[in-house]
């Protein structure tokens, strides 16, 4: 295929006909084949991680895993394993300018966004307790769900180019749990004595800041470092870690990324309700923040603090991309502070998260080849279109199937034949792609009646 595009590249635009596995690399310096390849390994990276925390929401939705549970898995994920995945990876860790040039930027970043949030939260709310309120608010705009959902993407996209930058994760990682988030704790526990009454002394916020320091996140971290500032020497030296501890360590810690999307997955479960009785308005303006505002200030920051370095801004855009993490629903119920506007802000942050995620993905992957051949990639063009017409297909046929079979709705409810008519518009575009070859650059009639049929059927 590829051999056929750099044939007809001065001609005329390549043939679509052949399926996106005929793809790859035929030879080794083959920039354009590099880019598709990585495009096909972000798509299954983006639905593994997509696909446990369904297989979580499906066992907590039909019973087959007490939902309760996933404070369980969270504390276990939070005590246990999160710490070892952190420990290990610092005890091996190698930072390098960029890494601070980038700690930097994230540590700025977040500040912004966080009293940002912080003084609008309480500048605009006047009801009591808004003091706690806006201070998770803060948290929820600057904590990112990086373990669990940011390596694993970052491992596929810059495995290649710059395999260092996973390990950005664990350097940035105290920035929340470590600055950020005991200042809003204190807050809260403010909030929260206020309400119920009692008085606010000075040494609980030592009490806030010991028990965070103690937690068992923040001493595997200093654990980790210690080790490393110990034995410096680089970390291919570290024979006798990586041959006798760090083998013990992996299988504790790659449990991490499962358990927590799994338990993701169970939190998710009855929160859709809370659309019914609360307004969306707040939760899409935070997740606004958290997925657009976030990303642009950081890049703008490395872009300042790095000039010239596009890989790097590139890279802290789509970190910034990442949706909030799980645990700061946990905080909420811990404190008391606006559990159901965060839990809804985290099921819709979370379900926006994907296709921006892939989108970024793919523009950084297009990005990082400077010697990228517009003429091959588009060939690849409609194939990626299919993913969403097939994820369409699939949610319109759960919601037909929803409605007839548990609500019985089908002979009084219009959505259904608007859903039908949304399908059959979707099906109409998959099938066009997969049997009738088009070219590229040139409109495609089908197609275009195709999306003309999903537009009056919305």
């Amino acid at each position: 295929m590829l051999e056929r595009a750099r044939r007809e590249q001065g001609s005329q635009p390549p043939n679509m006909s052949d399926s996106l596995s005929n793809f790859t690399p035929t030879t080794a310096n083959t920039t354009a084949s590099v880019t598709l390849d990585l495009l096909e390994n972000l798509i299954p990276a983006l639905l593994k991680v997509f696909l446990v925390v369904l297989v979580g929401y499906i066992f907590g939705r039909t019973g087959l895993y007490p939902k309760d549970a996933a404070r369980n898995i969270a504390k276990l994920c939070g005590d246990l394993l999160l710490p070892v995945y952190v420990f290990n990876a610092m005890a091996s860790i190698s930072v390098t300018p960029e890494a601070w040039d980038f700690f930097y930027a994230v540590l700025i970043s977040k500040s912004c966004v966080f009293f940002m949030i912080l003084f609008l939260g309480l500048a605009v709310d006047r009801a009591r307790g808004r003091v706690g309120r806006a201070a998770i608010s803060a948290v929820f705009c600057t904590q990112s769900n990086d373990f669990a959902m940011g390596i694993p993407i970052f491992q596929v996209i810059y495995t290649t180019t710059n395999p260092g930058y996973r390990f950005f994760f664990y350097i940035v990682a105290p920035i929340s749990f470590m600055i950020l988030n005991p200042i809003a704790f204190v807050l809260m526990e403010f909030s929260r004595r206020r309400a119920t009454g009692g008085g606010f002394k000075c040494n609980i916020i030592g009490s806030v800041f010991k028990q965070v320091l103690t937690s068992p996140l923040v001493v595997m971290t200093f654990a980790g470092v210690l080790l490393r500032l110990l034995l410096w020497q680089p970390a291919s030296d570290l024979e006798w870690y990586s041959g006798y501890i760090e083998p013990v360590f992996d299988v504790i810690s790659q449990a991490f990324t499962g358990c927590a999307l799994f338990s993701l997955g169970l939190l998710i479960v009855g929160k859709f309700v809370l659309l019914k009785r609360n307004s969306p308005v707040k939760p899409i303006m935070f997740i606004l923040v958290k997925s657009l505002v976030l990303p642009i200030i950081l890049k703008f920051v490395i872009d300042l603090l790095a000039p010239g370095n596009t890989s790097l801004s590139t890279a802290g855009f789509l970190y910034g991309i990442f949706p909030t993490a799980p645990g700061v629903f946990t905080y909420c119920l811990h404190y008391s502070m606006s559990a159901d506007m965060v839990a809804l802000s985290m099921v819709l942050g979370t379900i926006a998260s994907a296709p921006l995620m892939l989108g970024m993905g793919s523009m950084v992957a297009i990005a990082t080849d400077p010697d990228f051949d517009i003429n091959t990639f588009g060939a690849a063009v409609p194939y990626f279109k299919m993913i969403p017409a097939i994820l369409s297909i699939c949610g319109c046929l759960f919601f037909v199937s929803r409605s007839c079979f548990v609500f019985k709705k089908l002979h009084r409810d219009m959505k259904i034949f608007r859903t039908l008519l949304l399908t059959a518009g979707c099906m109409l575009i998959v099938c066009y792609i997969s049997l009738f070859p088009c070219q590229v650059r040139q409109p495609v009639p089908v197609s275009s009646s195709a999306m003309v049929v999903v537009f009056i059927s919305c």
